[in-house]
């Protein structure tokens, strides 16, 4: 009778062949999953200024008392030494400061979005029976029935948005 079994190199070789597949499996595992979180983070950061948009929307949609402003021209609601157009909108502001969108409401204000360099408001008004388009003063949002955020980003993309509002 012959004893059957492995011989010490055949189990070495065995063991360095699946020493060398697993190193293949977790390298390339390691790639893919490196891969997903980069392509994550542009899925999510591509988002973003579309989240931002549609939050300025729906504060601008829920108050029928909105206004644009520029705070050097005297806002309703402190913005702080922001430069550009704010919008007031459901008991705060939207409004640019260097690092980006920031929401102010009468207590503090904070960062929503960084990367923001600009924002601007269009406003379409009803004047007879036509529609004129043009950069939202206090007195043309008013008198809006459609409004469009645009966001300028830091990479000098632009983001826009625009929806249909009551009066």
């Amino acid at each position: 009778m012959k004893a059957r079994g492995m011989t010490l190199i055949e189990l070495l070789v065995a063991l360095t062949v699946a020493a060398l597949v697993t190193a293949v499996v977790l390298t390339g595992s390691s790639a893919l999953a490196t891969q997903y979180r980069r392509s994550l983070g542009v899925i999510r950061d591509g988002m973003r200024p579309g989240d931002a948009l549609a939050a300025i929307l729906a504060d601008i949609r829920r108050d029928p008392a909105w206004l644009a402003c520029l705070p050097s021209h005297g806002c309703p609601v402190y913005v702080g030494s922001d430069h550009g157009m704010a919008i007031v909108a459901n008991g705060h502001a939207w409004a640019i400061h260097d690092r980006g969108l920031r929401s102010c409401s009468p207590e503090r204000c904070e960062l929503v979005m960084a990367g923001v360099s600009a924002l601007q408001v269009f406003v379409d008004t009803r004047e007879g029976e036509v529609l004129r388009r043009a950069e939202a003063s206090q007195a043309a949002a008013r008198r809006a029935h459609r409004v469009e955020i645009r966001l300028w980003l830091a990479d000098g993309s632009m983001r826009s948005r625009s929806a249909w509002v009551r009066r």
